[in-house]
């Protein structure tokens, strides 16, 4: 039977990460190894951890404070030997049959090429309790879409992926920009095969600390689009989205294929407003959304 390892970095989560911790417990798929890494708590996240270390499949590593992106890139490099990975937050709640439907999904396309499982989730309030569907798997996804809009529809917890793709990213230094998920999905949409589902497998907790308020409507669209319009027209964040995907291009540029290069190229470069507005393809979605984006493109703002 395949492994999966667990990689899940906590960090002053007590109210929630028992919660999440007895959902991994609950998963139908036997052979997990839960590793989690306290990335330098000072509440009593660590002895509630402590408390299931009874059960031999979890593995607690205390250590300091190195940030979310070097305490996921510390898992995967130490936490070695299965046949799949899977990312996990210590607020969110996993559906019994997350693992499972992984595996199913991944072993279909072998080991010899990086690939990535995707799962949809419902967003939750703070209770963790579902609201919606995010339906990930019913959007257009392209390495374009992403690049231009950096909204990539995909979070750490809905991530599992094999060895091959492990292997290809553990041992390059942890980047400083583009995320530990960000980075694992990028590598195996360029390099690899990306699985979608459509079925949710986990529960998404939104709440004041952690989201940010378009987040905690759950996704809202109208919420979304004025979101986009603040970051891209009223704020700098066009090269803060932008910085993230030219960190990862320099980085993995030895696997990017040419077709894949030649996008990264066009759209992390100023200039080409008019090609870039008329592109034949979809940019959003949503037709307004898509609109506002080639505007911004047409502007200069993007």
């Amino acid at each position: 039977m395949k492994t999966v390892n667990i990689l899940l970095s906590s960090y002053n989560g007590e109210k929630y990460i028992a919660r999440q911790i007895e959902s991994l417990l609950k998963q139908t798929y036997p052979a997990i190894e839960i590793h989690i890494r306290d990335d330098g708590s000072s509440d009593h996240t660590v002895e509630i951890i402590k408390r299931y270390l009874h059960n031999e499949n979890i593995h607690l590593y205390e250590g300091e404070n190195l940030g979310y992106r070097k305490s996921f890139a510390w898992l995967l490099a130490n936490c070695r030997g299965a046949d799949y990975y899977a990312y996990c937050d210590q607020d969110d709640i996993w559906l019994p049959d997350k693992i499972s439907r992984a595996v199913r999904a991944l072993e279909r396309y072998g080991t010899e090429i990086p690939a990535i499982y995707v799962g949809d989730f419902y967003w939750g309030d703070a209770d963790c309790n579902p609201q919606k569907p995010n339906r990930n798997a019913y959007k257009r996804h392209s390495l374009i879409k992403y690049i231009t809009t950096g909204d990539m529809n995909t979070f750490g917890f809905t991530e599992v992926f094999n060895e091959c793709a492990a292997a290809g990213i553990r041992d390059r230094e942890p980047l400083e920009l583009c995320v530990h998920d960000q980075v694992v999905y990028l590598y195996c949409r360029c390099a690899g095969k990306v699985i979608w589902d459509v079925e949710p497998t986990a529960c998404y907790r939104r709440y004041g600390e952690n989201a940010s308020p378009q987040e905690l409507h759950g996704g809202n669209r109208v919420s979304h689009l004025f979101w986009q319009i603040r970051t891209f027209l009223l704020q700098s964040g066009r090269d803060r989205v932008y910085d993230r995907f030219e960190e990862f291009y320099h980085a993995y540029y030895d696997i990017i294929p040419d077709k894949e290069r030649e996008v990264f190229e066009r759209y992390l470069k100023p200039g080409n407003r008019i090609r870039k507005t008329l592109y034949k393809g979809c940019y959003r979605d949503n037709r307004l959304e898509d609109f506002l984006i080639r505007g911004l493109f047409l502007m200069g703002r993007l």
